[in-house]
């Protein structure tokens, strides 16, 4: 194992300095890391061709999406990916402007007297939710893509859009109590 801790060394020289990769092993799994760290901090995902060369693969990135302009510097927003997988709007400026917000889905906290909305998070380990951007004086919070709609069965005053094995796409109510849930109407627009 302390031959391994260092990382399997390759053939593959570092795209950004020249020197040589490991194979490293994170929580993620394996990945290809630059032997000239912390001078090159040079990480990327791998895959081996027919023949069992490694080869890079591209960072999967967003497409650069336009949200408005920035109120601190007149910068442009662009929508851009958490580490952990949510989406936020920053600053094309950065790091000159460090201005940041959540990626917001429109929907009004369901929450009794409180004036936030829901917007998109993501947990330590990847998974992403929607909580009231009033946290932690707010602490609603749900699983899955918000709707808003009021249940016509409970007193929730959002629905959610769900994907399970037995039902497939649609929409359900997010209280437990609960049990209503219905089809996906075919041409739903709400992301």
């Amino acid at each position: 194992m302390a031959a391994i801790k260092g990382g399997m060394e390759t053939d593959l020289p570092c795209p950004e300095c020249g020197k040589p990769t490991v194979i490293k092993f994170g929580r993620n799994g394996a990945f290809l890391a630059c032997t000239g760290y912390p001078d090159c901090s040079f990480t990327s995902n791998y895959s081996r061709d027919e023949h069992g060369k490694l080869k890079v693969e591209p960072k999967e990135e967003l497409p650069q999406q336009e949200m408005g302009t920035c109120p601190e510097c007149g910068g442009t927003l662009i929508l851009k990916r958490a580490r952990t997988g949510s989406r936020f709007i920053a600053c094309s400026n950065y790091p000159d402007c460090k201005y940041t917000k959540s990626f917001s889905t429109g929907v009004k906290c369901p929450e009794p007297d409180c004036t936030g909305e829901l917007v998109e998070k993501s947990s330590k380990r990847g998974k992403v939710f929607y909580a009231c951007n009033k946290y932690p004086k707010c602490r609603f919070a749900v699983w899955d893509w918000p709707i808003p709609r009021e249940c016509p069965e409970c007193d929730s005053k959002i629905l959610v859009r769900k994907s399970t094995k037995a039902r497939g796409e649609h929409i359900a109510c997010p209280t437990k109590s609960c049990k209503y849930w219905e089809k996906l109407p075919e041409s739903d627009e709400d992301e």
